[in-house]
């Protein structure tokens, strides 16, 4: 998102590209049809796929200013000529529920599919009123009749350079709570950034069977006995995104004699390999009445048919930091981190985190670095037997 002067009431969404890793750009190209906004929230993809009549196709996300009172507009516009030249479609919300004026959508995900079609995922929360003047605010319990993700299916006919009308549909609902309505900070942190679902999810198509995945991390007040608050929930659609299945990540191992809260999912699949890379936050008591005592990690699972079984979680570092120090920062470790599949097969996992962050009482709080991890998820089951089951998955 870029932004005239440094005015940050008017951010547009800019895209620029490069043949040569990165030593010299294309021509910035801003997208201004739409009215320009605070925040955007930009996400990009290209459909690589050889066989995929719409490869090559460069397709961005982001949202902007529309109906002050309704809410955002999702703004989708696609390239199918390395940037000359950009489509755009307004991707409409899922249907409200009864007793919904409002839907504030963010944090979208894109991903192509093999017939040449895109899926968009977005957080849609769907209110009595909103106001563009106090954006985030969702108003409270009464005001919030339905929280979740929706998932949009987008055609786009490079030849015409057209778009037939996107397919919404809500597929995950989240509980209504604190943390997921006001933003309550867990025990022992100081924000709810990083586990309020709104802001990371994962989706992606896997290039082989076509199946549709959306990972989604669910936290909750009152979890089951001796249950972490938060849980990565991972569903999948082999009807372009109609009917869904979802099955529950195992949990991940305690910390000190403490469950672990499984937040912040992406995931990537291929060939019926599906890796979820996740962070893993200390649950503390409710009482502890100390901001800066739960420890965050990072981890992944690997599913090797197609979702039914997992393998995991493993961390991908030992390293650990306090949550509650970075959190000093504005996004805390970053509200958009990536998972993505290489061209071997591997997943290449870019994430922040706080590990050599100063105390929270330090005069320059807040400062994080980004890690990059490749995992190797190893073979596929044989379909007639697990004796491709050897080859465990590993870090780099």
């Amino acid at each position: 998102m870029t932004a005239p002067g440094c005015d940050y009431a008017r951010l547009q969404v800019s895209v620029a590209s490069t043949d040569d890793e990165g030593a010299t750009w294309s021509r910035l190209y801003t997208e201004s049809r739409m009215r320009p906004s605070l925040g955007g929230f930009p996400e990009v993809t290209v459909d690589r796929d050889p066989a995929s009549p719409n490869v090559g196709v460069v397709y961005v996300g982001y949202n902007h200013r529309d109906d002050d009172q309704v809410g955002p507009g999702f703004g989708l516009i696609a390239s199918a000529d390395f940037g000359k030249t950009w489509r755009l479609v307004q991707v409409p919300v899922a249907a409200r529920p009864a007793g919904a004026e409002a839907s504030w959508r963010i944090s979208y995900r894109l991903s192509a599919a093999p017939d040449g079609s895109v899926f968009a995922s977005v957080y849609q929360a769907d209110l009595r009123w909103w106001s563009y003047a106090d954006m985030f605010a969702k108003g409270g319990l009464d005001n919030v009749v339905r929280l979740g993700f929706s998932v949009a299916r987008i055609r786009f006919d490079r030849s015409r350079g057209t778009f037939d009308r996107p397919v919404v549909r809500s597929v995950y609902l989240l509980q209504r709570n604190a943390y997921t309505v006001y933003g309550a900070a867990p025990p022992g942190t100081r924000t709810g950034v990083a586990v309020d679902p709104a802001w990371t999810t994962g989706l992606d198509v896997d290039p082989v069977t076509g199946r549709l995945f959306l990972a989604v991390g669910e936290y909750v007040e009152q979890p089951a006995a001796g249950a972490a608050r938060g849980a990565i929930h991972l569903g999948w659609s082999d009807d372009g995104g109609t009917h869904w299945r979802w099955t529950t990540l195992p949990a991940l191992p305690m910390i000190g004699g403490r469950p672990q809260s499984a937040i912040r999912p992406n995931v990537v699949a291929s060939g019926g390999i599906v890796v979820v890379t996740l962070h893993g936050l200390v649950d503390m008591p409710s009482d502890t009445g100390i901001t800066d005592a739960a420890t965050v990690g990072t981890a992944y699972a690997v599913s090797r048919d197609g979702g039914r079984t997992w393998e995991g979680p493993f961390p991908v570092t030992k390293a650990r930091w306090s949550e509650a120090a970075v959190q000093l920062g504005r996004n805390g470790t970053g509200l958009r981190e990536r998972a993505e599949l290489t061209a071997d097969g591997s997943v290449f996992l870019a994430w922040g985190d706080g590990r050599n962050v100063g105390s929270s009482r330090s005069a320059t709080p807040g400062a994080c670095s980004v890690y990059g991890a490749l995992i190797v998820p190893g073979p596929a089951l044989d379909p007639v037997g697990p004796s491709m089951r050897a080859a465990a998955a590993r870090v780099i």
